[in-house]
């Protein structure tokens, strides 16, 4: 059901909020707008998604491209501590 169909009142709090537009469905007894007041926040909630998954993974792309590696093992580095033998005691 269109918002144009609706009393003006109606249909400014339809497009204002899920809220307002559950309300008018429900007040109205119209499981068609219903339908749509829900289609229509999934749908938004589909592209703010969409759009959080490609920030996160641009981040992701951008941390490996600019951070410096790190090694696993510190065995061959100049920096590494030396290992001390134990001491036998007697």
């Amino acid at each position: 059901m269109p918002a144009e169909g609706l009393p003006p009142a109606a249909a400014a709090a339809v497009r204002d909020s899920v809220f307002g537009g559950i309300a008018v469905a429900d007040r109205l007894g119209s499981g068609a707008l219903l339908e749509s007041v829900r289609n229509a926040f999934v749908a938004g909630m589909d592209a703010a998604l969409v759009v959080a998954a490609a920030i996160a993974a641009s981040g992701k792309v951008l941390t490996l491209v600019f951070l410096p590696g790190q090694r696993a093992s510190s065995a061959g580095r100049a920096d590494a501590p030396a290992e001390e033998p134990l001491a036998a005691h007697g």
